[in-house]
């Protein structure tokens, strides 16, 4: 009795269709989580960079990296500008300087975004960075728009592997 290549995989399957899911459901929380919630530093800028020094290949020329002193990681932000990006819902890095006291507020990223040594080096989810109590940046919606793709791409995949479950 021969197998189809499908029949042998789908638990598999099954069990990659409920990680897209998760990991979608985990972008769409974390898109929705209060200021309050998230982990912050506030210290002196000690540098403002186009690229990471340790990773040079990844910046693009929207990306810029804030280290601040005290804080072993660089946060890095991504500026935007063309139509069609995600951009921050608000951003004046530009006037930004090393020296200035900031808060940065953060989250570290989840295992499944972690990736060639780069989560021990940079912080890619910061979510807001102020200046004497003003805003110089806050992270835009794309946690929320990637996640509902995610779960709905997830149960697109889940409708298939059900309706072709028996075939």
């Amino acid at each position: 009795m021969n197998k189809s290549a499908f029949a042998i995989y789908n638990p598999m399957y099954w069990v990659g269709t409920l990680l897209i899911i998760f990991m979608g459901l985990y972008m769409v929380f974390s898109g929705k989580k209060e200021l309050s919630e998230f982990e912050q530093v506030t210290g002196p800028i000690t540098s403002i960079l186009e690229k990471h020094p340790d990773f040079p290949r990844r910046a693009g020329p929207k990306d810029r990296y804030i280290q601040v002193a005290g804080f072993e990681k660089a946060f890095e932000v991504y500026l935007g500008g063309e139509s069609g990006d995600f951009l921050p819902d608000f951003q004046s890095i530009a006037k930004l300087r090393p020296g200035d006291t900031v808060t940065v507020y953060y989250e570290e990223a989840p295992f499944f975004a972690q990736s060639n040594g780069e989560a021990e080096k940079i912080i890619f989810f910061t979510q807001q960075i102020e200046k004497e109590g003003k805003p110089h940046y806050i992270r835009g919606d794309f946690n929320l728009f990637f996640g509902n793709f995610m779960i709905i791409a997830g149960g697109l995949i889940a409708a298939f592997l059900f309706i072709y479950r028996n075939k």
